[in-house]
């Protein structure tokens, strides 16, 4: 069980107290995950009460009696929680059912995850959660044991490329995806930063927002629910709908590896910075406490464009084209085939279009994209202007073509902005989701200088 207190504000308004915990098969008492009232007055017949409940909707998650049916082993282990700005977090484990045969005399699964809310979120529409781990020579450590909510010192948040002022996830993460009630003595210290941890989280509600794919969250729908297109723009504070809720990560969100250990198996993690150095102290399984100054930081997730990848210099970095990643080879998909995998910042991808521009007035004009340094393309591209809307592209001759915005579609992008509006025009690998290569696209207005 992991329980997080948020504080009520000074005004007078009550605070919370989320909670999380295994139910062992007895959901229909307990609910996995709930927010419950903390009153100043503990006489109070409210205290602990759902902060809030109706006829339908109540602050709380209950485990499907569906998903116990065909699971009976089937629970949610709350690791570690905290709160940070306007949201709660849980760490977990879970049986993946995916993986794991319903046959209860089969070899189980499981998978770590990384669980938010908003904290004024009452009715939880804002619950997402994401598959967490993280590789360390082609090894992967996929069961969480513990964490520990930190700010980085001056020079690890350097070295990461973020502010002393924001927040990272030391995890201790168990070997494979078997035995959790004894997991493997193999285990590693990992880092997540929240700002990437965020990130990851809004792009997937914006896709989902656009229509695309699946809410993927079987252990809760148990059924596949597609993602409804919705002209909301989604931000860093979004809190969800009661549509495209809840939603889950189709992809995990690796962290950094620090360092393993292979004899003891490390159960637990602590941090703090001392004088601009970021110090690490892991709990074995033997009681024993390691020390870990100065913590080691081999990341090429920092550099977020391929020319600061590319010209940082790290030798074990390098940019995976269509996955618009910095990464080390090993980590990025068919890596060895001819330019998904650039070393110098003379094979980033170049991008240019024909006409760069057009007016508002003006509807599905045909475009011509000239991509540089890409491999092959033979999956398919869409071409997106930013979040706004997307279109297929055709692709001929080792050209990218594709129509420009319909006139309704443009409405939206150059409203209020005056006689020119300056967007991104994407390139979106098909293969793999992500937009790999951008160009800027300008639409103008000459109809605001009209008398």
């Amino acid at each position: 069980m992991s329980g997080v207190v948020v504080p009520g504000d000074p005004f007078g308004g009550g605070g919370k107290l989320f909670v999380g915990t295994p139910i062992d098969g007895k959901s229909e008492y307990f609910p996995t995950l709930s927010s419950r009232k903390l009153m100043a007055n503990e006489e109070d017949a409210d205290v602990f009460s759902f902060v809030y409940q109706d006829e339908f909707v109540s602050s709380q998650l209950k485990i499907p009696s569906d998903t116990l049916s065909k699971f009976p082993a089937f629970d949610i282990y709350y690791v570690y929680g905290f709160s940070s700005e306007q949201f709660v977090y849980y760490l977990t484990l879970q049986l993946d059912t995916q993986l794991t045969s319903p046959d209860a005399s089969g070899e189980q699964f499981f998978t770590s995850k990384i669980v938010r809310l908003c904290v004024d979120d009452p009715k939880f529409y804002s619950y997402v959660e994401f598959p967490v781990g993280c590789t360390k020579d082609g090894v992967e450590y996929r069961l969480v044991q513990d964490a520990y909510l930190a700010r980085p010192g001056a020079r690890l948040a350097r070295s990461l490329g973020i502010g002393e002022h924001e927040e990272v996830l030391f995890t201790v993460f168990a070997q494979g995806q078997k035995n959790r009630a004894r997991p493997p003595k193999e285990t590693a210290v990992c880092l997540f930063t929240l700002r990437r941890i965020k990130q990851k989280i809004k792009e997937r509600i914006q896709s989902c927002y656009r229509g695309e794919g699946k809410l993927s969250l079987p252990w809760l729908l148990n059924k596949e629910l597609g993602c409804i297109n919705s002209p909301l723009q989604i931000d860093d504070n979004f809190c969800g709908q009661d549509f495209n809720q809840p939603l889950g990560g189709t992809t995990t969100i690796e962290g950094i590896p620090l360092f393993t250990d292979k004899e003891d198996g490390m159960t637990s993690v602590a941090a703090y910075d001392y004088r601009g150095h970021t110090v690490a102290f892991t709990g074995t399984r033997s009681g024993r406490m390691k020390k870990v100054t100065r913590v080691p930081v081999e990341s090429c997730e920092q550099y977020t464009s391929c020319g600061a990848c590319l010209g940082s210099a790290d030798p074990h970095c390098g940019w995976c084209v269509l996955h618009n990643a910095c990464s080390r080879k090993e980590r990025c998909e068919r890596a060895d085939e001819p330019q998904r995998f650039a070393i110098r910042v003379e094979q980033c991808v170049r991008l240019s279009v024909q006409p760069g521009n057009v007016s508002v007035t003006m509807s599905e004009v045909q475009l011509v994209l000239q991509a540089q340094n890409v491999p092959s393309l033979s999956a398919g591209v869409n071409c997106s202007f930013e979040d706004y809307t997307e279109t297929e592209g055709q692709i001929f001759g080792g050209r990218v073509y594709c129509l420009s915005p319909s006139a309704k579609e443009v409405a939206p992008i150059t409203r209020n902005q005056g006689d020119k509006r300056v967007v991104q025009l994407y390139l979106k690998s098909k293969e793999t989701g992500k937009k790999f290569a951008s160009v800027e696209f300008v639409f103008y207005n000459c109809s605001v200088h009209q008398s």
